[in-house]
């Protein structure tokens, strides 16, 4: 893909980057539909989110940006204009701007991981669900779960404060939800990684295996390979969604929210 002065350009924000596949998934699609639209991902420092977003509001050819680890909660902050799951959550993993100048923001993690759900036909309609790891993707899944109409849903964080404050942003939004915080799964029958645990070959399981039945295992963790997590999973006959499967859910919603709709068809001959 050659990019040229004339291309519009959308960033992805992080630290770490390299682990990321939407700009690659993106940038296939752009480059077999010769569409001068580039998706480049930055690595900034620990400080430069604010820079970031003031390039992001300044430059004429940036659509906008996408934003990962670690800044999909500090990133609300800036925008002048929020969606709702982004207000509930306090938390943005997508940025455009407005015909006005604005900077608007939304979280496309969960629905991404419903849009997954969707095309294996997997419903989570009155299950348990359990979730590790309350951040930016952890807050989305659990919210979109509540959508779905989740049986109940428990929250885990290393940091309890977060699980709590996730647990009340919920039960505001969905008062007749069975919405706790938890240190463990116990009989959870689906089980969602948003934590960092997989990055790293050596890292610790992030959640341990259940006796529930029939359980549905999904892990945000993008890999070359299944992480040792989803393995041991797939040992047990679970149904598993990886990150990278995440991933590919969530490019045609980046698409549309850029203004480029596609169709699934299309979705599928970009990869």
């Amino acid at each position: 893909m050659i990019v040229s002065a004339g291309h519009s350009l959308i960033f992805m924000l992080g630290r770490p980057i390299a682990q990321a596949k939407s700009p690659a998934l993106m940038n296939s699609w752009f480059a077999q539909r010769n569409i001068a639209c580039a998706t480049l991902p930055l690595h900034l420092s620990e400080t430069g989110l604010r820079s970031a977003l003031q390039l992001v509001r300044h430059s004429e050819n940036v659509q906008g940006a996408i934003v990962t680890i670690p800044f999909k909660r500090e990133v609300a902050s800036y925008l002048e204009e929020l969606s709702e799951a982004s207000l509930v959550l306090d938390a943005v993993n997508v940025i455009r701007k407005t015909a006005d100048g604005c900077l608007f923001g939304d979280m496309l993690d969960g629905e991404a991981m419903l849009c997954a759900l969707r095309a294996r036909r997997i419903s989570i309609r009155g299950r348990r669900v359990f979730v590790a790891g309350c951040g930016g993707a952890g807050s989305a899944m659990a919210f979109s779960a509540c959508i779905a109409g989740a049986g109940r849903v428990r929250l885990m964080d290393v940091d309890d404060s977060c699980a709590e404050k996730l647990a009340a942003a919920l039960l505001k939004r969905f008062p007749n939800c069975d919405i706790r915080t938890t240190a463990s799964p116990g009989d959870s029958d689906v089980l969602i990684n948003a934590t960092p645990l997989g990055m790293n070959a050596d890292d610790d399981i992030p959640i341990g295996l259940t006796n529930a039945a029939d359980t549905l295992v999904v892990d945000a963790v993008t890999s070359l390979t299944d992480t040792p997590w989803v393995r041991a999973c797939k040992a047990r006959g679970w149904a598993t969604i990886g990150g990278n499967e995440l991933a590919a859910a969530q490019l045609p919603l980046l698409l549309a929210f850029f203004g480029h709709p596609s169709s699934p068809l299309s979705i599928i001959s970009a990869h």
